[in-house]
């Protein structure tokens, strides 16, 4: 393909997941409008970085994200977002300092100063102008990760929710720590905790030891059908990989090279997408792209 039909393609491709995006949106916040509406589970700390990846290509996703700092910061996971932050070009995790910061001061959630570094909220993607209130949406089937953080956040309700979207099947340790970006040795601990209260089930027979949760049990409760329920996507991954991409389009006319081999990622994550080293412009003496233009 040429230069220009792949700058074509990662564009293309650049829209629809921001239109993705933005129908995310629509479902667990009422800030967002959307004619299309979502079908899986979503992804909160996912959809939360590729808003902070695309917002210079799509504006509306990074103000969603700022509302969603004073309204809905809360239901987020600090940790998971710093260890999904990993996945993405280095300037998204700038980024997410900035989120962090409005986070503190709009939302009074002190759980995110660990992020905020020295990021400011001035000026005008950081501004105090509060246009119009905002409330998650905790009721329907994409909204179930956040349903269930109703009662905590943290690995024991997205493992939940991992098991419930998999349609029941049963996981080992090692995958529901890869899907849920949780470290391993904490999400074994966890499943142990959720099998001994009774929440999931495990058998003596299944080796390695893997996990599921009966649907049946829950579809009540959560309004779902048993063998329908909402499904869980790897939203993490694809979104990581779509910012990764917007660097080489980046380059407009200029001819580009792939990057570096990925560093290895933690053997207790598990992850199977490490993220991007960088993207290299032949006329660019660095070897990242940290414009901020993803």
């Amino acid at each position: 393909m040429s230069a220009k039909q792949v700058a074509k393609a990662i564009a293309g491709l650049r829209e629809a997941t921001a239109q993705a995006a933005w129908t995310q949106w629509s479902a667990i916040f009422t800030v967002a409008a959307s004619g299309r509406p979502a079908q899986s589970i979503v992804d909160p700390e996912a959809l939360l970085l590729v808003s902070l990846a695309l917002r210079d290509h799509e504006p509306r996703l990074w103000s969603a994200a700022v509302m969603w700092a004073q309204f809905g910061a809360r239901l987020l996971s600090v940790q998971r977002a710093k260890n999904l932050a990993r996945l993405f070009p280095a300037e998204v995790a700038k980024r997410l300092g900035e989120f962090a910061a409005l986070a503190m001061r709009d939302g009074g959630d002190q759980r995110w100063r660990s992020l905020v570094g020295s990021a400011r909220t001035n000026g005008p993607r950081g501004g105090r102008a509060r246009v119009k209130e905002g409330t998650p949406v905790l009721a329907g089937g994409p909204a179930l990760m956040l349903r269930l953080r109703g009662l905590a956040v943290g690995i024991k309700p997205d493992v939940l929710a991992y098991l419930i979207g998999i349609a029941g099947g049963a996981n080992p340790v090692v995958l529901i720590a890869r899907a849920t970006a949780y470290q391993g040795r904490a999400v074994r601990r966890a499943l142990e905790e959720l099998q001994a209260a009774g929440f999931i089930e495990s058998r003596a027979s299944w080796t390695p030891v893997a996990y599921r949760v009966d649907n049946a049990k829950w579809e009540g409760l959560l309004e779902f059908e048993a063998k329908h329920p909402p499904a869980w996507r790897e939203w993490s991954g694809l979104f990581a990989f779509v910012a990764a991409l917007d660097g080489p389009a980046r380059c407009r006319n200029r001819s580009w090279s792939s990057p570096p081999k990925p560093e290895t990622s933690s053997p207790s994550m598990g992850w199977g997408w490490t993220g991007p080293s960088g993207f290299r412009c032949s006329t660019s003496t660095v070897g990242r792209d940290t414009s901020g233009r993803l």
